[in-house]
């Protein structure tokens, strides 16, 4: 939907990505919570980002001027439960849902709104646990909202991971399970009956049964006491344990068939489409000839038939991707290692993915990137977060 940066002349340096000296990345607003980590924006002046902050649980902020100020919006939750949103889309200017996890009616994992952000209130989403990674519209109805994770609910027995789909605008749910016996992480549909969802899984370790910790992906760790994120470093270690997922369905959602699953060292985070045949999905994990660290782009062009890789990152971490319509310009976000810090990482594609250029991120040692919202070419927007429980707003900034 809102999807963004400039078409600009690259300059090239000398690293493994091509570092563009031109366009860079910086931030715009930070100290907001302890953790921000999805967030969407209507124009240059309103925007809203959601995740949570420590003691106050489950936050959606909402700015009214570009960002210089933000508002606490009231939930309908206590904040003492902790909850924590991990998403949130807007159908059009009005319509918008958040989504994360949550417990029963007292700690439901979503909740829309009517007026641009201004109010929020429940959806239907009762379940005994809301696990939510990902909310999505689709560009071709501005009433389908879609959540994709997973939900459990013993007392009514609709168990599953994939995606639940709301046509009248998040106010009731539709849960399709995509059958695959692992995670459903993010999902696009480029229209109300076509829609993929990308997934999987990676090795056990010391977070995977900790209580209190909650992964987002295998390098993000929330750490839900304190209601902030962890970086957990990259492993050095065989493929064994990681499987990639991608799914497609023609029937709104109701059967899946995958198009893609390997277990060949990586799983996939974000996936997005230009229309009905370009997509594209970031995967992330170990790279089987070198044992090493890595992320990747993934696309397709006829549909999901097959899949190519247009960029590998050596130590680099992926997790979302965010195309315009016309599939010409596009962003993968996420960070890249060196070998005691990380830095944000964000590459960009005006030729559809044949290229990908690093834009400059020097200011922003220490960050993740972990969502992108696109509004035009001109302005786009992510949130990110550092190892001391420091998030942050960032903005674009294209040089012409």
């Amino acid at each position: 939907m809102k999807q963004a940066a400039a078409a600009v002349a690259v300059v090239l340096l000398a690293c493994s990505c091509g570092v563009s000296a031109i366009d860079r990345w910086e931030i715009l607003s930070q100290h907001l919570a302890t953790i921000l980590m999805g967030l969407d924006w209507h124009n240059v002046s309103s925007g809203v980002v959601v995740g949570a902050d420590n003691g106050l649980g489950a936050i959606i902020l909402r700015t009214m001027d570009g960002g210089k100020t933000w508002h606490d919006v009231a939930t309908p939750f206590d904040p003492a439960l902790g909850m924590m949103f991990m998403s949130v889309k807007f159908a059009n200017e009005l319509d918008g849902l958040a989504a994360g996890l949550g417990m029963l009616d007292e700690m439901v994992g979503s909740c829309y709104t009517a007026d641009g952000g201004s109010t929020w209130q429940t959806t239907d989403d009762y379940n005994l646990v809301s696990d939510y990674q990902d909310v999505e519209a689709v560009w071709t109805n501005t009433q389908t909202l879609i959540m994709c994770g997973g939900w459990t609910d013993l007392v009514f027995p609709k168990s599953g991971t994939g995606v639940a789909i709301s046509q009248n605008a998040g106010r009731d749910f539709i849960y399709r399970d995509w059958g695959m016996d692992t995670l459903a992480r993010y999902t696009w549909f480029p229209n109300v009956n076509v829609g993929f969802i990308a997934g999987g899984e990676w090795p056990e370790d010391n977070y995977t049964n900790a209580v209190g910790f909650r992964r987002a992906s295998q390098r993000i760790v929330v750490d839900r006491s304190r209601a902030a994120a962890l970086f957990a470093a990259p492993p050095e270690a065989g493929i064994e344990g990681y499987r990639g997922v991608i799914a497609k369905s023609i029937d709104g959602g109701a059967t899946w068939k995958a198009v893609f699953d390997e277990s060949s060292g990586l799983y996939f985070n974000g996936i997005t489409c230009a229309d009905m045949k370009s997509c594209w999905a970031v995967a992330e994990g170990v790279n089987a000839s070198t044992g090493l660290p890595g992320a990747w782009v993934y696309h397709t062009a006829d549909a999901g038939a097959t899949w190519t890789v247009q960029k590998h990152v050596p130590m680099g971490s992926l997790i979302q991707v965010k195309f315009f319509p016309e599939g010409d310009e596009g962003w993968a976000v996420g960070a890249i290692y060196t070998a005691d810090t990380f830095y944000a990482l964000f590459l960009h594609s005006i030729d559809a993915g044949q290229t990908w250029n690093e834009v400059e991120t020097s200011e922003l040692e220490g960050y993740y990137a972990n969502d992108i919202t696109l509004l035009d070419r001109e302005h786009a927007y992510a949130t990110a977060f550092t190892r001391t429980g420091v998030s942050a707003v960032l903005q674009y900034v294209p040089t012409w």
